[in-house]
Protein backbone atom coordinates (compact mmCIF):
# COMPACT_ATOMS: atom_id res chain seq x y z
CA UNK A 1 0.00 0.00 0.00
CA UNK A 2 2.97 2.30 -0.33
CA UNK A 3 2.41 5.65 -2.06
CA UNK A 4 4.54 8.74 -2.59
CA UNK A 5 3.25 10.52 0.52
CA UNK A 6 5.98 13.24 0.58
CA UNK A 7 6.04 13.17 4.39
CA UNK A 8 9.81 12.84 4.51
CA UNK A 9 10.17 15.76 2.09
CA UNK A 10 8.05 17.94 4.36
CA UNK A 11 10.28 16.98 7.28
CA UNK A 12 13.49 17.70 5.36
CA UNK A 13 12.25 21.16 4.37
CA UNK A 14 11.62 22.00 8.02
CA UNK A 15 14.91 20.46 9.09
CA UNK A 16 16.85 22.60 6.59
CA UNK A 17 15.36 25.69 8.20
CA UNK A 18 16.23 24.46 11.69
CA UNK A 19 19.84 23.78 10.68
CA UNK A 20 20.07 27.18 8.98
CA UNK A 21 19.08 28.95 12.18
CA UNK A 22 21.59 26.91 14.17
CA UNK A 23 24.32 27.94 11.70
CA UNK A 24 23.27 31.57 11.98
CA UNK A 25 23.68 31.45 15.73
CA UNK A 26 27.10 29.86 15.50
CA UNK A 27 28.24 32.18 12.73
CA UNK A 28 27.00 35.46 14.21
CA UNK A 29 27.46 35.14 17.97
CA UNK A 30 29.96 37.84 18.96
CA UNK A 31 33.47 36.82 19.92
CA UNK A 32 34.86 40.36 20.04
CA UNK A 33 35.60 41.74 23.48
CA UNK A 34 36.83 45.24 22.72
CA UNK A 35 35.52 48.33 20.95
CA UNK A 36 36.24 48.91 17.28
CA UNK A 37 39.36 51.03 16.78
CA UNK A 38 38.62 54.53 15.53
CA UNK A 39 41.28 54.41 12.80
CA UNK A 40 39.84 51.11 11.51
CA UNK A 41 36.33 52.64 11.49
CA UNK A 42 37.54 55.71 9.59
CA UNK A 43 39.28 53.51 7.02
CA UNK A 44 36.13 51.43 6.57
CA UNK A 45 33.96 54.53 6.14
CA UNK A 46 36.34 55.80 3.48
CA UNK A 47 36.56 52.44 1.71
CA UNK A 48 32.77 52.05 1.62
CA UNK A 49 32.17 55.65 0.60
CA UNK A 50 30.21 56.32 3.77
CA UNK A 51 30.05 59.57 5.70
CA UNK A 52 32.62 59.81 8.49
CA UNK A 53 31.34 58.15 11.66
CA UNK A 54 28.88 55.82 9.89
CA UNK A 55 30.56 52.64 11.15
CA UNK A 56 29.62 52.54 14.80
CA UNK A 57 30.45 49.03 16.03
CA UNK A 58 32.01 45.82 14.79
CA UNK A 59 30.83 42.31 15.61
CA UNK A 60 33.22 39.41 15.03
CA UNK A 61 31.23 36.19 14.86
CA UNK A 62 32.68 32.73 14.43
CA UNK A 63 32.05 32.85 10.69
CA UNK A 64 30.97 36.40 9.86
CA UNK A 65 31.78 40.02 10.63
CA UNK A 66 28.98 42.56 11.05
CA UNK A 67 29.39 46.34 10.96
CA UNK A 68 26.64 48.16 12.84
CA UNK A 69 25.90 51.61 11.47
CA UNK A 70 25.32 54.57 13.74
CA UNK A 71 21.64 54.95 12.76
CA UNK A 72 20.87 51.21 12.95
CA UNK A 73 18.19 49.78 15.24
CA UNK A 74 20.50 46.81 15.78
CA UNK A 75 22.86 47.15 18.71
CA UNK A 76 26.12 45.54 19.70
CA UNK A 77 24.27 43.74 22.51
CA UNK A 78 21.96 42.05 19.99
CA UNK A 79 24.85 39.83 18.94
CA UNK A 80 25.85 38.70 22.42
CA UNK A 81 25.43 35.05 23.39
CA UNK A 82 22.25 35.38 25.47
CA UNK A 83 20.51 37.64 22.94
CA UNK A 84 21.21 35.38 19.98
CA UNK A 85 19.98 32.31 21.86
CA UNK A 86 16.51 33.24 20.63
CA UNK A 87 17.76 32.00 17.24
CA UNK A 88 18.63 28.69 18.89
CA UNK A 89 15.20 28.56 20.50
CA UNK A 90 13.63 29.03 17.09
CA UNK A 91 15.87 26.33 15.65
CA UNK A 92 14.74 23.82 18.27
CA UNK A 93 11.09 24.78 17.77
CA UNK A 94 11.33 24.30 14.00
CA UNK A 95 13.03 20.93 14.34
CA UNK A 96 10.30 19.52 16.61
CA UNK A 97 7.58 21.09 14.46
CA UNK A 98 9.03 19.45 11.35
CA UNK A 99 8.90 16.07 13.10
CA UNK A 100 5.30 16.72 14.12
CA UNK A 101 4.42 17.65 10.52
CA UNK A 102 6.04 14.43 9.27
CA UNK A 103 3.88 12.16 11.42
CA UNK A 104 0.71 14.11 10.66
CA UNK A 105 1.33 13.87 6.91
CA UNK A 106 2.21 10.18 7.06
CA UNK A 107 -0.88 9.20 8.99
CA UNK A 108 -3.23 11.42 7.00
CA UNK A 109 -2.08 9.89 3.72
CA UNK A 110 -2.77 6.32 4.81
CA UNK A 111 -5.64 6.48 7.29
CA UNK A 112 -8.45 6.41 4.71
CA UNK A 113 -6.74 3.74 2.62
CA UNK A 114 -6.50 1.54 5.69
CA UNK A 115 -10.06 2.38 6.71
CA UNK A 116 -11.23 0.92 3.41
CA UNK A 117 -10.04 -2.48 4.66
CA UNK A 118 -13.12 -2.53 6.88
CA UNK A 119 -12.84 -5.17 9.61
CA UNK A 120 -9.22 -5.74 8.62
CA UNK A 121 -8.27 -2.12 9.35
CA UNK A 122 -6.16 -1.46 12.45
CA UNK A 123 -8.32 -1.66 15.58
CA UNK A 124 -7.23 1.76 16.81
CA UNK A 125 -8.28 3.31 13.50
CA UNK A 126 -11.65 1.56 13.59
CA UNK A 127 -12.24 2.97 17.08
CA UNK A 128 -11.24 6.55 16.21
CA UNK A 129 -14.05 8.84 17.45
CA UNK A 130 -15.73 10.90 14.74
CA UNK A 131 -18.08 13.84 15.32
CA UNK A 132 -21.76 13.35 14.44
CA UNK A 133 -21.46 16.21 11.94
CA UNK A 134 -18.66 14.42 10.13
CA UNK A 135 -20.54 11.12 10.23
CA UNK A 136 -23.57 12.79 8.66
CA UNK A 137 -21.48 14.18 5.83
CA UNK A 138 -20.10 10.74 5.20
CA UNK A 139 -23.59 9.36 4.66
CA UNK A 140 -23.47 10.86 1.18
CA UNK A 141 -22.16 7.75 -0.56
CA UNK A 142 -20.65 9.75 -3.43
CA UNK A 143 -18.22 11.53 -1.11
CA UNK A 144 -18.00 9.36 1.96
CA UNK A 145 -14.28 8.73 1.71
CA UNK A 146 -13.58 12.41 1.15
CA UNK A 147 -15.72 13.19 4.19
CA UNK A 148 -13.87 10.58 6.23
CA UNK A 149 -10.51 12.02 5.16
CA UNK A 150 -11.62 15.48 6.31
CA UNK A 151 -12.93 14.08 9.59
CA UNK A 152 -9.70 12.24 10.34
CA UNK A 153 -7.64 15.26 9.38
CA UNK A 154 -9.72 17.46 11.68
CA UNK A 155 -9.42 14.95 14.51
CA UNK A 156 -5.66 14.66 14.17
CA UNK A 157 -5.15 18.42 13.85
CA UNK A 158 -5.83 18.72 17.58
CA UNK A 159 -3.29 16.03 18.43
CA UNK A 160 0.40 16.79 18.74
CA UNK A 161 2.79 14.07 17.58
CA UNK A 162 5.92 15.01 19.44
CA UNK A 163 6.29 13.10 22.69
CA UNK A 164 7.16 9.38 22.55
CA UNK A 165 3.77 8.35 23.95
CA UNK A 166 1.79 10.47 21.50
CA UNK A 167 3.86 9.33 18.53
CA UNK A 168 3.35 5.67 19.42
CA UNK A 169 -0.37 6.28 19.96
CA UNK A 170 -0.72 8.04 16.60
CA UNK A 171 1.17 5.33 14.72
CA UNK A 172 -1.13 2.71 16.18
CA UNK A 173 -3.76 4.14 13.80
CA UNK A 174 -1.66 2.59 11.04
CA UNK A 175 -1.40 -0.69 12.92
CA UNK A 176 2.19 -0.11 14.02
CA UNK A 177 2.94 -1.66 17.39
CA UNK A 178 6.03 -1.59 19.62
CA UNK A 179 7.40 1.31 17.58
CA UNK A 180 10.15 2.31 19.98
CA UNK A 181 11.37 -1.24 20.48
CA UNK A 182 11.49 -1.66 16.71
CA UNK A 183 13.31 1.56 15.90
CA UNK A 184 15.78 1.75 18.81
CA UNK A 185 18.35 -0.89 17.69
CA UNK A 186 18.90 0.79 14.31
CA UNK A 187 19.70 4.03 16.13
CA UNK A 188 22.03 2.30 18.58
CA UNK A 189 19.71 3.05 21.49
CA UNK A 190 17.98 1.26 24.29
CA UNK A 191 14.22 1.93 23.81
CA UNK A 192 13.85 3.58 27.21
CA UNK A 193 16.85 5.84 26.63
CA UNK A 194 15.54 6.76 23.18
CA UNK A 195 12.20 7.79 24.63
CA UNK A 196 13.88 9.67 27.47
CA UNK A 197 16.08 11.69 25.12
CA UNK A 198 13.19 12.58 22.83
CA UNK A 199 11.04 13.55 25.80
CA UNK A 200 13.76 15.92 27.01
CA UNK A 201 13.78 17.65 23.62
CA UNK A 202 10.00 17.94 23.57
CA UNK A 203 9.89 19.22 27.15
CA UNK A 204 12.55 21.81 26.28
CA UNK A 205 10.52 22.84 23.24
CA UNK A 206 7.44 23.22 25.42
CA UNK A 207 9.25 25.57 27.80
CA UNK A 208 9.92 27.80 24.81
CA UNK A 209 6.47 27.48 23.27
CA UNK A 210 4.35 27.76 26.41
CA UNK A 211 6.54 29.65 28.85
CA UNK A 212 8.63 31.87 26.53
CA UNK A 213 11.66 30.10 28.04
CA UNK A 214 11.32 32.33 31.09
CA UNK A 215 11.66 30.90 34.58
CA UNK A 216 8.69 31.08 36.92
CA UNK A 217 10.61 29.54 39.80
CA UNK A 218 10.88 31.82 42.82
CA UNK A 219 14.67 31.88 42.80
CA UNK A 220 15.07 32.85 39.13
CA UNK A 221 11.67 34.35 38.42
CA UNK A 222 11.58 36.33 35.16
CA UNK A 223 15.02 35.21 33.99
CA UNK A 224 15.76 33.32 30.77
CA UNK A 225 16.11 29.58 31.20
CA UNK A 226 19.61 28.62 30.13
CA UNK A 227 19.91 26.93 26.75
CA UNK A 228 23.20 25.29 25.83
CA UNK A 229 24.06 25.63 22.11
CA UNK A 230 25.54 22.14 22.09
CA UNK A 231 22.26 20.64 23.28
CA UNK A 232 20.38 22.33 20.43
CA UNK A 233 22.89 21.10 17.83
CA UNK A 234 22.56 17.61 19.29
CA UNK A 235 18.75 17.78 19.39
CA UNK A 236 18.24 18.67 15.73
CA UNK A 237 20.70 15.96 14.63
CA UNK A 238 18.93 13.49 16.93
CA UNK A 239 15.55 14.29 15.37
CA UNK A 240 17.04 14.01 11.87
CA UNK A 241 18.23 10.48 12.62
CA UNK A 242 14.99 9.58 14.37
CA UNK A 243 12.69 10.67 11.54
CA UNK A 244 14.90 9.09 8.87
CA UNK A 245 14.73 5.73 10.66
CA UNK A 246 11.04 6.15 11.48
CA UNK A 247 10.30 6.54 7.78
CA UNK A 248 12.09 3.28 7.05
CA UNK A 249 10.16 1.42 9.76
CA UNK A 250 6.78 2.89 8.82
CA UNK A 251 7.28 2.26 5.10
CA UNK A 252 8.27 -1.33 5.74
CA UNK A 253 5.09 -1.84 7.71
CA UNK A 254 2.88 -0.17 5.10
CA UNK A 255 4.30 -2.31 2.32
CA UNK A 256 2.79 -5.34 4.04
CA UNK A 257 -0.73 -3.88 4.18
Amino acid sequence: MRIDDNAIDIYKTGSIRAHRLARLYHGLVNQRRRAMREDWARSLDKFMGWSAGTANARVDGNEAMVIIKTEADLTYADFETDALKDILRSSLMLSVSAMDAYYHRKIKCYAVRLAKLGDKAPGKLQALPIAVRDFSRGMDRSRKWSALSTAIDTKLSYQSMQSPAKIADALSLLGIKSFWKTIAPALGYDPDKLRTDLQWIVDRRNLIAHQADISVAKKNFGKDINLEPGKVYWAIEFIDDLVEQADIVINAHLETQ
